[in-house]
């Protein structure tokens, strides 16, 4: 029996408050982020959804003061997963989703 898959999508404002709960899950993992941040940002980040249901949110942030403009770095940051799916490949296809976003 394969595992359900979730779909990776861009996160939308009505995501907001599933993400910031998710995030806030991992007090001693994660840098919290306010409702605020999140919606300021809310274009660089991927939410992923099972059964109508936020599962997995990951964000980025392009840093171009490191290298040149052409070839920014960009930094993966708050990655977190539902703890009872974790290790079911969602950080993956979430990460994933992000780079292509990129």
């Amino acid at each position: 029996m394969s595992k359900p898959q979730p779909i990776i999508r861009p996160a939308e404002f009505k995501d907001v408050e599933a993400i910031f709960r998710l995030i806030k899950s991992y007090p001693s993992e994660l840098l919290q982020r306010s409702i605020s941040d999140i919606v300021q940002n809310i274009d660089r980040v991927v939410v992923g959804e099972l059964d109508g249901k936020l599962v997995g949110t990951v964000s980025w942030q392009i840093l171009p003061e490191i290298g040149a403009p052409q070839q920014p770095s960009v930094e993966i940051r708050s990655l977190a997963v539902r703890k009872n799916l974790r290790k079911s490949g969602i950080g993956r296809a979430l990460v994933l989703g992000a780079i292509e976003r990129i």
